[in-house]
């Protein structure tokens, strides 16, 4: 049973990094959270550490569940600022 919950888990996880690399590429919402402008407007996280994330993401495939971790949470967090703040995006289209 364990043997076969951890290989589930392996699969979710493998299944999650396609996703974020799908992410990555194809829409706009999610350029536009993970922008350095954006980032730095919402004055959370590193901008340039993301930025370097977001270009890790796009160029080549993810390399282990940090970056995945990493990825989901400030995308998460910046969806989050421009949902029920209205701070985030706004402030770095304005600049």
């Amino acid at each position: 049973v364990f043997r076969r919950l951890a290989q589930d888990m392996l699969l979710d996880e493998s299944s999650e990094f396609h996703f974020r690399r799908q992410l990555c590429g194809e829409l706009d919402y999610v350029r536009s959270a993970m922008s350095e402008d954006a980032v730095a407007a919402g004055g959370l996280f590193n901008a340039k550490a993301v930025t370097k994330l977001y270009e890790k993401c796009q160029s080549r495939p993810a390399s282990g569940f940090r970056d995945n971790a990493a990825f989901v949470g400030v995308l998460s967090t910046q969806l989050w600022l421009q949902t029920f703040t209205g701070t985030s995006l706004r402030k770095a289209e304005a600049a």
